[in-house]
């Protein structure tokens, strides 16, 4: 994912060779989210807050009464790692430019 500012400037965020990560960007912190009931109490702020997850695993259940998951979308106790690269971009066609793995 590519990240922009105003000022042009920009920053590449780029999971390992065999990863996948979550990201995301918001004009609001987790705690402004987990604070509000209601979207419309939500206060834009001038800096975003970058997110960047590694796995997730479900919050709602097979049916709407239960938390039970399957199986398989489950993530078992255990440690995890993974790995990111973050690179500076001066310019949009910069984002484009293939990906430079470091070991």
């Amino acid at each position: 994912a590519a990240l922009w500012g105003e000022d042009g400037k920009g920053v590449l965020v780029q999971a390992g060779r065999e990863e996948t990560v979550h990201l995301s960007a918001h004009r609001f912190t987790p705690h402004d989210l987990n604070r509000c009931r209601h979207a419309v109490e939500l206060k834009e702020r001038e800096e975003v807050t970058v997110t960047v997850d590694h796995k997730h695993m479900p919050c709602g259940g097979n049916n709407s009464w239960s938390r039970a998951h399957m199986p398989k979308y489950l993530i078992p106790p255990g440690s995890y790692t993974y790995s990111l690269s973050l690179s500076p971009l001066s310019s949009p066609a910069a984002a484009h430019r293939p990906p430079r793995w470091y070991a």
